[in-house]
C-alpha cells in the first residue's frame, strides 16, 4: 500500500460514516466536507491498535479522531466499524511508513488527518 492507496482507503471509509450529528447540539453534519469545514480538529488522533501486539487477535478500537462543534461538544470519528482486513491493511502501512521516515505513528497519524482534510477541502463540491 502506498500513501495514495491508503490516504483513500481511510477517506472512503470516514467519508462513510455520514451523515452524523452532535449529540451535545443535534447540528447535523451531512457529509465529511462539512463537518471539517465547521468543526476544529480536537487533539490529536489516537488509535488503540497500532502497536498493541493483540491487535490482530481480537475485536478493533481503531482509531479515534475528535472535533469541537460550534456548540462545544465532542463530535468524535471512529474506526470501530472499519472491516478488520482493512483495518490490519492501514496498521501495517502506519508501521512500514513510520519506519521508512523515521517518525512515530503519532506524528504519522496526525500527518494522514491533515492530508485527507486538505483533500477533502480542495475537491470540487
Amino acid at each position: 500500500m502506498n500513501d495514495a492507496d491508503g490516504i483513500r482507503a481511510v477517506r472512503t471509509f470516514f467519508e462513510g460514516l455520514f451523515p452524523r450529528s452532535c449529540a451535545t447540539c443535534g447540528r447535523g453534519f451531512a457529509t465529511l466536507r462539512e463537518y471539517i469545514l465547521t468543526t476544529t480538529p480536537l487533539g490529536p488522533t489516537i488509535d488503540y491498535d497500532i502497536g498493541n501486539a493483540r491487535a490482530n487477535a481480537g475485536p478493533q478500537v481503531g482509531a479515534i479522531v475528535a472535533a469541537r462543534c460550534s456548540c462545544g461538544g465532542t463530535v468524535a470519528l471512529t474506526g470501530v466499524s472499519m472491516p478488520a482486513v482493512l483495518s490490519r491493511r492501514l496498521r501495517e502501512w502506519i508501521k512500514t511508513e513510520t519506519e521508512r521516515r523515521g517518525s512515530n505513528s503519532a506524528e504519522f497519524l496526525e500527518f494522514l488527518r491533515n492530508r485527507i482534510r486538505q483533500e477533502v477541502l480542495d475537491a470540487p463540491t
